[in-house]
């Protein structure tokens, strides 16, 4: 953290560079109703860190070990998706930024894949729904169901080429990988043009912060 504020990339400089606007002291009705201490998703301390997190202009929440500080931030980071705001999550691994994922989910519910992205790929299956391939396969399955196909039958004509050859002299089996290279080349666009425009129109992205620095999509806005 030290050598990231010292050298900050070019995103994270222009937010560092921004003036603290004036803090706002309201908190939604709805969010303390919510939050309550007693339904058995927050402790005191919790519930009163989240509710200042909605109003703080900046917020350090700092604890131990296994005080429970990803799932303060994802009940955090879910009451800001409620209240119609946008959110960005940014930390310098993969796996802490799924964990924040996972957070903010368990919060929010099935709703979270209505509203989250998370930018890049994971290898957590958890977490995969959320991810540009995970959500375009859940936009068109069909299609998702298609290119996987063509990836398994690929791989088998690559791994088995030299025997298909033998009994092949006609060159259909260039042919059917070259169809099935030309459908995983489609879908692998397809899937770019998807993650732009997940990152401009999703309420909550989350990403390592090195995306933020070598995607101009996800920087932008900022």
């Amino acid at each position: 953290l030290d050598q990231v504020l010292r050298f900050p990339p070019k995103p994270l400089k222009v937010l560092l560079s921004r003036a603290i606007p004036a803090a706002n002291t309201g908190v939604d009705g709805q969010t303390k109703v919510r939050l309550q201490p007693d339904n058995g998703r927050l402790n005191p301390l919790q519930h009163e860190s989240v509710l200042r997190m909605q109003s703080d202009v900046v917020h350090l929440l700092w604890g131990p070990p296994g005080t429970g500080k990803t799932r303060t931030v994802g009940m955090s980071v879910a009451e800001h998706i409620l209240l119609g705001k946008t959110c960005l999550l940014l930390s310098t691994s993969n796996s802490a930024v799924d964990e924040m994922v996972r957070a903010v989910g368990q919060a929010l519910g099935p709703e979270g894949l209505k509203h989250m992205f998370r930018a890049g790929a994971t290898a957590d299956k958890e977490i995969q729904p959320y991810t540009c391939i995970g959500l375009l396969e859940r936009r068109d399955p069909e299609l998702a169901a298609t290119v996987r196909a063509a990836e398994h039958r690929l791989r088998e004509l690559t791994a088995n080429l030299p025997t298909l050859l033998k009994t092949d002299s006609s060159g259909k089996i260039f042919e059917e990988i070259q169809r099935c290279k030309d459908l995983v080349k489609s879908f692998a666009a397809q899937a770019k043009s998807f993650a732009d425009s997940l990152m401009s129109d999703s309420q909550c992205v989350a990403a390592t912060l090195a995306a933020l620095v070598v995607n101009s999509t996800l920087s932008s806005p900022w």
